[in-house]
């Protein structure tokens, strides 16, 4: 027999619920951190004239991501990832990995 599905995911175990906050706060740290180069280091003025809420979105999105890290509301966790959709968004409409990566050199 089957164990009941609870059992099988682990939602009724600490250890396992402690081990998915860990996870789920350095993602929310990750997240932040790439959030934050691609705002300082990938958009130029160019992009925030073509995308003028690029730095307030950037801004909250930061923010969300800390927000995240400390909070277990999944509404919370959307709300980031919405933002993350938007930034992706902008990133892709400026040039996103034709613009960001390095080509091979020809042999």
């Amino acid at each position: 027999m089957l164990p009941h599905h609870r059992e099988v995911r682990g939602l009724d175990d600490e250890l396992f619920r402690a081990r998915c906050i860990v996870v789920k706060e350095e993602r929310a740290e990750l997240a932040k951190h790439h959030i934050d180069v691609m705002w300082h280091d990938y958009f130029k003025p160019e992009h925030l004239e073509k995308f003028p809420t690029l730095h307030e979105t950037c801004w909250k999105a930061a923010k969300q991501a800390s927000l995240v890290k400390r909070s277990l509301d999944i509404a919370e966790a959307q709300k980031l990832l919405d933002l993350i959709d938007k930034i992706d968004h902008m990133w892709r409409e400026t040039g996103g990995a034709t613009a960001t990566r390095m080509q091979a050199a020809a042999a």
